[in-house]
Parts: C-alpha cells; sequence; structure tokens
C-alpha cells in the first residue's frame, strides 16, 4: 500500500522485517522481486507520485570539479527516481569492464560479467525491451547491415531503449502487495547503530513540515542514487564521526559519471553501395526499440591499453543555407551574368572561407554525392579517489550539510578517446567505406573544463561512491553489496560499481538489484524459519 508519512503521529516507531531506502530503480527492483515473501517490507520514499518543488531542492549541492549540471537538477526526487525522467538507454556492460586490467588503476569488480548474466537476463523483461541480444546481426533486418568493416576490431553495438517508468510502471502492482507499505514524503536522516557501529539498530526519518518518526528492521537497503548513498552514510556520524562504515575513508571517493563529448568527429561515407540506415537514428523491431552503435572490440582495448568507449553515430545534413556556401553561390552568379569587381570577388572567398567546413562539405556533396555523419563519443574513465563527494557547510531544509561534489577526469580518457577514433577511421578508410575526420588534435589532451561550456556533456550516472571489493581497505561494500562491518546493511544501485565502462548504468543496476534480491531472500527466511 502506499502511504503518505505526513499522516503519521509524530515519533511513531515502525517496526518492520526490510527496510528498503528509496525508491528508484534499485528499490522498486528489490520491493518487486521481494514482495511475495512472507515478510513486512517497508520502502521509505522522500518524494511523493510526482514532481515537488521543495523536495527537489533538498537535492541542492555545490560543485568544485568539472564542470557539472546544478545538483538539484542532476536527479528526480519522487516515487520512480529518475527513471521518471529518462532517456531509456539500456546496454550490459562489456566483458573486460568486469576484469583487472593493468592500465586501469582499482579496476576488477569480485565477478565477471558471466556470472551476472542470469540476472542481467532477468532485467530484460524489468525494463519492457527485447532478448539479452546486443549484436547488430541480431536486430537489423536483411537489407540493412553494420558497415562491413574488420569485425576483430571494429563492432556494431546494440543500444536498447527502454519506454519503462518505474513509478507509473510497477505503481498499482506495489500498491496491491499486502506485506508492503511505501511510506511517501519520508526522508532519511540518520542510520543509527549499536554502540559499536556493527548491526543497524533503526532509521531516523521525518516530513518536510510534518511529523519525525522511525523505522526498525532486521535488514536495511539503501538504495538512494550514487550521490545521496554516499551522503546518508556521511551524515550517520552515531558511532563514527567520520560516517558510517567509513573506516577506511572510502565512503563519497572514487565518484564517476559518463563524459560525454557530442562532436568528436565527422564520418563522410560516399553513395557507393554502403549502407547507413542501421546508424540513421533510432529503429524499430516490432514494439522495441534501439540504436545502433561503434565500438572497438575488448582484443583491441586490451592490446592498445584503452579505456572502453563507445562512438553514437548521429545523421547530418549539409546546409545549402549556411553563410559560405551562400556566399560562394552569389559570386558564381554574378560572375556568370557579366563579372564583377576583382575586390569584391576577393572579400567574397574570404568571408565563405570563414565557413570553411560547410563549405568544404558542400564541395564534397556536389562532386561526390555522399552521407555525413557527427560522432559522439561516451567514454570510460579511471577510478579516482581524489574524485568524490563529500559533506559542505551548507544546510538544507532539515538543517543537514548538504553535498559537495568534486568530479576529477584524466588524460587517459582523453587519450583513449583520440586513440578509439583513429583505430576505427583507419578501419573505415582502410575497407573504402569513406573517412572519419576528427575535430581535434588527437595528440593535444581534451580540456575538462569547470563550466559547462568548456566542459563535456555528464550523463547524469552517478557512480562508484561505496564500491564493491572484498577487502574492506579497498571497498565500502563486499561482493554482495553489504556494508563492511555491519552485518544487516545492505547498498544497491551505481554508488557500488567499482569500474564504469561506457554503458549507461541503469540495466546492470536492475541486474545487481535482482541478484541482491536472492541474496536478501534466502536471509530473510533464514532469519523467520
Amino acid at each position: 500500500m502506499l502511504i503518505d508519512a505526513r499522516s503519521l503521529t509524530d515519533r511513531t516507531h515502525l517496526k518492520t522485517d526490510l527496510c528498503i531506502i528509496g525508491a528508484g530503480a534499485a528499490g522498486i527492483t528489490l520491493a518487486r522481486a521481494l514482495r511475495h515473501l512472507p515478510v513486512q517490507i517497508c520502502v521509505l520514499e522522500s518524494g511523493g507520485l510526482g514532481y515537488e518543488p521543495t523536495t527537489q531542492a533538498l537535492y541542492e549541492g555545490e560543485n568544485v570539479g568539472v564542470g557539472y549540471w546544478p545538483l538539484s537538477a542532476a536527479r528526480v526526487r519522487f516515487f520512480g527516481g529518475t527513471t521518471n525522467h529518462w532517456g531509456g538507454v539500456c546496454l550490459p556492460l562489456e566483458v573486460d569492464d568486469f576484469e583487472a586490467r593493468e592500465w586501469v588503476a582499482d579496476s576488477g569488480w569480485p565477478f565477471t560479467r558471466e556470472h551476472l548474466l542470469p540476472w542481467y537476463r532477468r532485467a530484460q523483461s524489468l525494463f519492457d525491451i527485447g532478448p539479452y541480444a546486443y549484436g547488430a546481426e541480431e536486430w537489423l533486418p536483411g537489407h540493412e547491415r553494420p558497415l562491413p568493416v574488420d569485425a576483430a576490431r571494429v563492432l556494431t553495438e546494440v543500444v536498447q531503449v527502454s519506454a519503462a517508468r518505474f513509478g507509473t510502471r510497477y505503481r498499482n502492482e506495489l500498491r496491491a502487495a499486502d506485506n508492503l507499505r511505501i511510506f511517501l514524503h519520508a526522508n532519511v536522516l540518520e542510520i543509527e547503530t549499536d554502540a559499536v557501529g556493527t548491526q543497524v539498530s533503526r532509521v531516523r526519518a521525518a516530513c518536510l513540515g510534518g511529523p519525525h518518526f522511525t523505522v526498525s528492521a532486521r535488514i536495511y537497503v539503501m538504495a538512494l542514487g550514487g550521490i545521496e548513498n554516499a551522503r546518508l552514510l556521511l551524515l550517520s556520524q552515531g558511532a563514527n564521526p567520520s560516517g558510517l562504515g567509513n573506516g577506511h575513508d572510502l565512503v563519497g571517493r572514487y565518484f564517476s559519471d559518463h563524459p560525454y563529448l557530442s562532436d568528436v568527429a565527422q564520418l563522410i561515407v560516399p553513395d557507393v553501395g554502403v549502407s547507413t540506415a542501421a546508424y540513421e537514428g533510432e529503429r524499430q523491431k516490432g514494439n522495441m526499440r534501439f540504436l545502433c552503435h561503434l565500438k572497438l572490440t575488448p582484443e583491441v582495448r586490451r592490446k592498445e591499453r584503452l579505456l572502453s568507449t563507445r562512438l553514437v553515430v548521429q545523421p547530418l545534413h549539409w546546409s545549402r543555407h549556411s553563410p559560405g556556401v551562400r556566399r560562394l553561390s552569389r559570386l558564381r552568379e554574378a560572375i556568370l551574368v557579366g563579372g564583377t569587381a576583382v575586390d569584391r570577388v576577393a572579400r567574397g572567398l574570404i568571408r565563405a572561407m570563414q565557413d570553411l567546413d560547410e563549405v568544404a562539405i558542400a564541395a564534397y556533396h556536389t562532386t561526390h554525392g555522399g552521407r555525413r555523419f557527427r560522432i559522439g563519443a561516451w567514454t570510460e574513465t579511471v577510478p579516482n579517489r581524489a574524485s568524490r563527494v563529500r559533506l559542505g557547510e551548507q544546510l538544507d531544509a532539515f538543517g543537514q550539510r548538504r553535498v559537495v561534489l568534486d568530479w576529477r577526469i584524466g588524460q587517459q580518457e582523453s587519450r583513449s578517446i583520440a586513440r578509439t577514433l583513429e583505430i576505427i577511421g583507419a578501419e573505415i578508410g582502410r575497407s573504402g567505406l569513406g573517412r572519419l575526420r576528427l575535430n581535434f588534435d588527437p595528440d593535444t589532451p581534451v580540456e575538462w573544463g569547470t563550466e559547462m561550456t568548456t566542459a563535456p556533456h555528464p550523463g547524469l550516472h552517478h557512480m562508484g561512491t561505496t564500491r564493491m571489493h572484498p577487502d574492506p581497505s579497498r571497498g565500502v561494500v563486499d561482493e554482495h553489496c553489504r556494508v563492511h562491518g555491519i552485518a544487516n546493511l545492505f547498498i544497491a544501485g551505481s554508488s557500488v560499481f567499482p569500474t564504469y565502462g561506457h554503458a549507461n548504468p541503469t540495466l546492470t543496476i536492475g541486474a545487481l538489484a535482482l541478484r541482491l534480491a536472492d541474496h536478501l531472500k534466502s536471509r530473510l527466511e533464514a532469519q523467520i524459519a
């Protein structure tokens, strides 16, 4: 059932078997997966069923690192979380994203992608997308083919697109569950433990302008997102002044996002019978939607010691109305109808050359025909201990410290983007398909600026602040997503990612939440037996 927590009596104490904090992709997945168990489940969600400015303002914070969107605009704080407003891009992490790689500091997951595969397959239906299949041949109709390049070096990858909004998609299903209570407008302020900090005893919560209350449970799961998971641990200082689970100063560290560079290159394909339909926007197969992107094979990435990068191919059309093309057209007409003064020709040419790119592209199309594509790049970032979320001095409406985001990106990322483009461009040229023209100097590192005008666009994929590692000195949670040293506290979501790949994280969030649900099911059944 759905309950407005503002209707509770002040100082109410609730008891349950499982307490899930947060009702986004991870929290709703957990609640759905466990709703048939003979246990009581309580979900605490900060927002209501729709957008509310006062609740959204609780996300405000400060940015001091690489250029970023305002933090209050980087997430969505009501039932369903950021699935209420997302692009729906779904694809799994790469095989080598799970591996320890010599050239990627602090890389490696506690398990392989093969281990996660059963939950990846189950997550497909969770997001209302197609089968677990991400090769172009499995999706494209017979008359549309991937670019005919060497498949040992370059692959066309399918990205599936989900329309699932968890807040509406699963609302009635969760409301009907007899053992499930979802409290809206319930903001968790602190996680309290026993005196030595090894067992959570209860959580303290409150409503904006409303009652305060507490919840005690056998097991607790934090599912608040990559920034707020870390923030709540740092705010929970009852047993440790540095925060809960923070004995090794790791909570909030290794923050990452996916930087997106929207115009790193242009691909020009002549009209020589090469099919490019697969890359010309969103495709449809039945009621399923997908896109085709380009990437290097894992073998090439290993050989070249590169990070994982995905190239987005977007069709462009040259404009007959660009300033340079218009000026050249006027000059041509003037000359043809009777000539024109030399100085006027010179001035016209100079002005046209100020729009050299469009002039060159127009000339290419006039003489050769062909198609033009803008290339964007999503890239993996290197885990960086100094990239972090920490508490600032500004206070929110509850008098709690807001976050300071310090996102940092090094030069390994820009070198990987440049080399990926060089390899794919060389393969396209070698195959006689066209040419890839870089829009930056590959020998000049990308400037990761502090302003949004100079920085890459972040994907708003908050990852890594409570990273997973079996060794408590290297991770906040263990391989089962349990906070090290605390028997009954778990974390769900992309904050547990040790490395990040190029893939949007939501499908992996769903797979990990289903995996965690299976683990918690066995624990809960043992406790109530």
